[in-house]
């Protein structure tokens, strides 16, 4: 599923140095997180390398179910965030995520917000259109495209709809995170640029300008997402203004829960 650095944290990024095996890892289904099983991840938010906040997720992937309003059958997710920033009062957060995942792709269909900060809510998100995580087939340089709405910080938190540019940029990776050593992982470069430009001061310039948002995200068989840079800039497409501050969202894993039966 539908995006931050602490002392101690090692992250290696290392390509095989052997003969490649075969690629028999181009399915979405071959990089999905097992049902029952749960990730447990770390945030952190800096603004021109400055922390804005940090805070802990918790995904476990449950059993099927609808997806609300359709009855279609999809993967459900249940989420829970705590979330800190460094001005601003603590945010947790539970959820449930909902997904299309099959061997043509892995496509995110909404978010349900069922309680913030302990109180019950009934908050339904749709992806309209939806965002396309991962698209068969998954070889080196595979590359696809959609328009799908996202978050956005500045000029205020809203969201918009982006186009965005999905690659294959590298296979065979190791990602070394504190949840483990993960071997045959790939990694998902993603280009967005908000289709609206949005009146916005950068230094002593006042103009309008789009919002940027660059992802960096490994996936790794059996496991899923478990490490992820998002970028949000701004400026014009493939050239982020200098003068514009630059937020970074980072996620890794740090364990990953198996069920008994694994």
């Amino acid at each position: 599923m539908a995006g931050s650095i602490l002392a101690g944290l090692t992250v290696g990024l290392l390509a095989c140095t052997t003969a490649p095996p075969p690629d028999d890892l181009t399915s979405p289904l071959d990089f999905q997180l097992p049902k029952g099983d749960e990730l447990h991840l770390s945030v952190t938010e800096t603004v021109d390398g400055r922390l804005a906040g940090r805070g802990v997720l918790s995904v476990k992937h449950l059993a099927p179910g609808p997806l609300p309003g359709t009855g279609e059958l999809v993967a459900r997710f249940d989420m829970t965030m705590t979330y800190e920033p460094v001005d601003g009062n603590k945010l947790e957060v539970a959820s449930i995520g909902y997904q299309r995942v099959d061997a043509g792709g892995e496509v995110t269909l909404g978010l349900q917000t069922t309680e913030v900060n302990g109180q019950p809510v009934d908050d339904l998100e749709l992806a309209d259109p939806p965002y396309y995580d991962l698209k068969a087939p998954l070889t080196l340089g595979s590359h696809w495209e959609f328009r799908s709405q996202r978050h956005i910080s500045r000029p205020e938190s809203q969201r918009t709809m982006f186009h965005f540019r999905k690659r294959v940029q590298a296979k065979e990776l190791t990602v070394v995170v504190p949840a483990g050593r993960f071997e045959r992982c790939l990694r998902i470069v993603n280009e967005g640029v908000s289709e609206k430009a949005f009146p916005m001061t950068c230094g002593d310039s006042t103009r309008p300008r789009r919002v940027l948002k660059d992802f960096h995200v490994y996936y790794c068989p059996g496991a899923g997402n478990l490490l992820e840079y998002v970028y949000e800039r701004y400026g014009d497409p493939g050239h982020p203004d200098p003068a514009c501050p630059t937020n970074l969202l980072k996620t890794w894993a740090t364990r990953v829960r198996r069920t008994l039966a694994q």
